[in-house]
């Protein structure tokens, strides 16, 4: 098919192009359906790696109809639900062949892309927490990308900003360097200013309520690693986490402060 549009003398119909799109999804997800239940082998993989090009393809094929046919509601939800598979695809392909560069890099390119929802960050999330060969390194570069990327398309969901947030934070914390614990400072002041505003919210249905568990566990963390701070003599930078706690209990329920 795209042979015969490249081919063809006269211009070729509108519709050509989605019909390209479908027929190019069909033959990506059957292919790779069928070669990822074979066993491990050389062939296996070069099968698995050819299929990100293909998915590439697609992609940007989906992504040039969706340009030339902004006005169609109906095209617009089928070509962007057919990218965002292939964006999927792609990165469970990767995570299997531990491209980890691949996979960051796919989830980086995602940014400004309207089309991508909430539930694509959150497959790439399950994709990199799953894969028990994921590198610490990868696995926080790529929550911090997902975290910073939903915020700025407008997609995020306080609850799993929470949840995406702590599993940053207790990566940087665990590796005990001075810069790492500046960069979770940060982050656990970036979720006081987000409970400042939805903290409020105590319908646990809600995707913009903040779990009371992610709460406690805020407040907790910040007072242990103030103790730590303290036990090595780091006195100023215990002061501001003792700080963030305190600004913490104001939003957990029991806490001395809210006693009070």
């Amino acid at each position: 098919m795209e042979d015969s549009s490249a081919a063809a003398v006269l211009e070729p119909e509108t519709d050509i192009d989605s019909h390209r799109v479908i027929a190019s999804f069909a033959h990506v997800a059957g292919q790779y359906f069928a070669t990822r239940d074979q066993p491990q082998s050389s062939i296996r993989t070069l099968g698995l790696r050819t299929f990100t090009s293909e998915i590439d393809k697609l992609v940007t094929l989906a992504q040039k109809v969706m340009t030339s046919k902004e006005n169609d509601q109906e095209e617009m939800k089928r070509m962007s639900h057919i990218a965002r598979l292939g964006l999927i695809y792609k990165a469970e392909i990767l995570s299997e062949l531990q491209d980890w560069d691949g996979l960051i890099n796919t989830l980086k390119s995602m940014e400004g892309m309207q089309y991508v929802l909430l539930t694509t960050y959150e497959a790439f999330a399950d994709i990199l927490w799953k894969n028990k060969e994921c590198p610490v390194h990868v696995l926080y570069a790529g929550f911090e990308t997902i975290l910073r990327l939903s915020s700025d398309q407008g997609v995020m969901s306080v609850q799993k900003f929470s949840r995406w947030l702590r599993a940053i934070c207790t990566i940087l914390l665990s590796g005990g360097r001075d810069a790492d614990r500046a960069k979770a400072l940060a982050y656990t002041q970036q979720a006081i200013d987000l409970l400042k505003e939805h903290g409020d919210i105590t319908d646990t249905e809600s995707d913009q309520h903040y779990p009371d568990s992610e709460r406690s566990w805020l407040l907790a963390t910040a007072f242990n690693t103030g103790v730590q701070c303290t036990r090595s003599l780091q006195k100023p930078e215990a002061k501001e986490w003792f700080e963030v706690a305190i600004a913490l209990c104001q939003f957990v329920a029991g806490s001395p402060r809210q006693k009070v």
